[in-house]
């Protein structure tokens, strides 16, 4: 590779190990977020335009597309905007590192009586399933949920997961190997949460 692949190489490496930083710094903060979180409602699609910009940089490298699907105009969601818009970001950043070369991530929301539904797939390479259940099983602070798969995927879903239970929501992963991935996350309406953040 010439000088300026390289350049390119160390500039991706130094982006990768800045949000795994971001990440950690996250989880051991937890609680102080939960205590300092302050829920207001949201335009749901305000915050899926500014989690897209802030991940179109890694998806044109790799010559994909982030492809926004919104059933509902205004959709409002209630919750901390900084938990909710980094949930965002890092399924969006999990499906970009697990996408094929040109591929399409597509992030869909909509809602019923019972709250707000999130969905980012992408039909790239897949996540293991050792990888999902550690995810899901392990606590915040459970060092082996986000040190034992490649690309801290592990970690930017432990992330994910804790912000969407902060939230009294539900989180579910349908992937398979070389099959894509399809993150669910689900936020129940304010009346059902508002004691919990």
């Amino acid at each position: 590779p010439d000088s300026r692949q390289y350049a390119t190489q160390i500039l991706s490496s130094a982006k990768h190990l800045e949000d795994m930083i971001e990440d950690l710094l996250a989880l051991t903060n937890f609680d102080l977020q939960k205590t300092e979180s302050i829920p207001r409602h949201y335009f749901l699609q305000a915050l899926i335009e500014e989690a897209q910009a802030l991940t179109q940089g890694p998806a044109q490298d790799r010559q994909g597309q982030i492809e926004p699907l919104y059933s509902v105009d205004d959709l409002e969601i209630f919750g901390d905007r900084k938990a909710i818009k980094r949930i965002l970001v890092n399924l969006i950043s999990v499906s970009i590192k697990h996408s094929h070369q040109g591929g399409t991530i597509f992030v869909a929301c909509g809602q019923d009586e019972k709250g707000i539904s999130i969905l980012v797939s992408d039909d790239g390479t897949g996540i293991d399933q050792h990888t999902i259940k550690e995810v899901v099983s392990a606590g915040p602070y459970a060092a082996d949920a986000y040190t034992t798969s490649s690309n801290g995927i592990g970690l930017s879903l432990s992330i994910v997961y804790q912000y969407v239970l902060m939230h009294s929501g539900k989180m579910l992963v349908d992937s398979k190997i070389d099959g894509g991935t399809v993150v669910e996350i689900f936020f129940p309406h304010e009346a059902e949460h508002s004691d919990v953040i």
